[in-house]
């Protein structure tokens, strides 16, 4: 309907203008030559035709333009059509995000209150960082003795395994000596046996006396007694007697056992009378662990010669930066006739 409209208008305009170029026309042929006044005054109708002429020019022009501007009209209208559904679309879409934000405002909140705590929380976390920070510069100096003691304790425990090889050397080592005093015991057993016979055999009892001034020399198998005179009579001299002693630490066991062999000697005015000996553990020092007594073997404790006592002990006790020391000490029992 619009585009009749404007089709009707712009003939009308056209038509104007074609009747205004044919009385412009006319009127300069009413005031010119010869020529002019003889077309104004012919039959024959040329000015119609040339006016007819240009309407049907102008009348193909009105229907091109009028073509091409309904075209950009169908355009504009189906450009608007497609922007409207476009807006529609964008205005759903406001419409949902809205909605999206409106339901999500809950949700900031929340996060708003959370960044609030973490905040919080990370505060509270540097403050303990920083006294955790102290502590340990503050207990730098125990940590620096608890890693030498590590260090300390794991050379003991090397030392020790150390040890436990060489023990384990020695038992396989004792191993043949156990088979030999076990040997030597049957042995023995077979003389204790034979003791025991003899023993079975001996006089209970001694049935005779000896005089006064005289002594029991021999002891009969029935019992009776063979008296001899005494040499020397009562008052004669009186015995001195002195006791010396020896003390020395017996060295812990190392691959091989420990051993001592110590003597208590006489003054040269005595002769030994007797002796005897005492295994103890080591006492002296700060820290030191003595030696267990009980893993320390007697070997001898007798008379050296005329003036001396000797014993000789073995040390079982594991020598371990001064500990499993053992002391030994040596009695001589001294006597001398006055």
């Amino acid at each position: 309907m619009k585009g009749t409209t404007l089709q009707s208008i712009l003939i009308a305009i056209l038509l104007m203008f074609s009747f205004q170029s044919v009385a412009n026309a006319a009127h300069n042929g009413g005031s010119g030559g010869p020529e002019n006044s003889k077309e104004q005054g012919s039959s024959h109708g040329q000015p119609f035709k040339t006016l007819q002429s240009h309407i049907d020019m102008l009348a193909e022009d009105l229907d091109a333009a009028v073509a091409d501007l309904q075209q950009q009209i169908d355009d504009l209208v189906a450009s608007q059509a497609a922007q409207d559904v476009i807006i529609a679309s964008l205005q759903t879409a406001v419409s949902m995000l809205q909605d999206r934000v409106t339901a999500n405002e809950g949700d900031i909140a929340a996060l708003q209150a959370a960044d609030i705590f973490l905040a919080q929380l990370i505060a509270a976390l540097d403050v303990r960082l920083t006294d955790l920070e102290a502590r340990v510069t503050a207990n730098e100096g125990d940590i620096a003795a608890i890693i030498l003691a590590d260090q300390t304790t794991q050379m003991m425990i090397t030392m020790i395994k150390d040890q436990l090889v060489v023990l384990s050397l020695r038992i396989d080592a004792n191993d043949g000596d156990i088979v030999t005093l076990q040997s030597q015991v049957s042995s023995l057993q077979v003389q204790l046996n034979n003791l025991q016979t003899q023993l079975a055999a001996k006089q209970d009892r001694v049935n005779g006396v000896c005089p006064v001034g005289s002594s029991i020399r021999v002891i009969n198998a029935n019992g009776t007694v063979v008296c001899e005179t005494d040499d020397v009579s009562a008052g004669v001299g009186t015995l001195a007697v002195l006791t010396v002693d020896a003390n020395q630490t017996v060295p812990g066991a190392g691959i091989l056992a420990g051993t001592l062999s110590l003597s208590a000697t006489c003054p040269s005015t005595h002769r030994i009378t007797g002796g005897g000996h005492q295994i103890s553990g080591f006492t002296t020092g700060i820290g030191i662990i003595s030696g267990d007594p009980r893993l320390v073997n007697l070997s001898r404790s007798r008379a050296s010669g005329t003036g001396a006592w000797n014993a000789f002990v073995i040390n079982d006790n594991i020598a371990l930066l001064g500990n499993g020391l053992i002391n030994l000490n040596v009695r001589a029992v001294c006597g001398r006739v006055q």
